[in-house]
């Protein structure tokens, strides 16, 4: 799982944490306000995620600039892409903490993956191989459009 959501690491090679930021999160969270002068950045569908990599950066950046909180929650984080606004989930008490946290190590960003799965109750999927399952209760029902049941494994 780890080498399909971040390539079998949790940071970029210039040290800061590899994130997605999932423009239609932010544009939930907004209530869509965003969607028509900035559709890089807000909108209702998945997609726009151009280059990835560093270029996600300039995308978390751009929408900061318009709800800090949203932004943050709208991009997933570090080895296990886990979404910002899972950060209850992850085992944080608000979304900065949890970056905090993912900017400062692998350990945190596993962590967090963990409390994640420990907090869905998914490690039942785990024990029994059930990786459809897993995938669909960590990726979501569209997982099988990107593998994720089968990449990794």
């Amino acid at each position: 799982m780890l080498s399909v959501e971040a390539s079998g690491c949790g940071f970029l090679a210039d040290q800061r944490p590899k994130i997605l930021f999932e423009r239609h999160i932010f544009s939930r969270l907004t209530a869509g306000i965003y969607d028509a002068v900035n559709p890089n950045i807000s909108a209702p569908t998945q997609g726009g995620y151009e280059n990835g990599g560093p270029d996600q950066y300039d995308r978390l950046r751009a929408a900061i600039q318009l709800d800090e909180e949203a932004a943050l929650k709208s991009a997933s984080w570090g080895m296990g892409q886990v979404m910002g606004a899972n950060f209850a989930a992850a085992g944080y008490r608000d979304v900065e903490t949890m970056v905090a946290a993912m900017v400062s190590s692998e350990d945190e960003q596993l962590g967090a993956m963990a409390h994640f799965i420990d907090f869905h109750k998914m490690n039942l999927s785990l024990q029994t191989q059930d990786w459809s399952g897993f995938a669909r209760q960590y990726n979501g029902s569209n997982y099988a459009e990107n593998h994720y049941d089968t990449n990794g494994i």
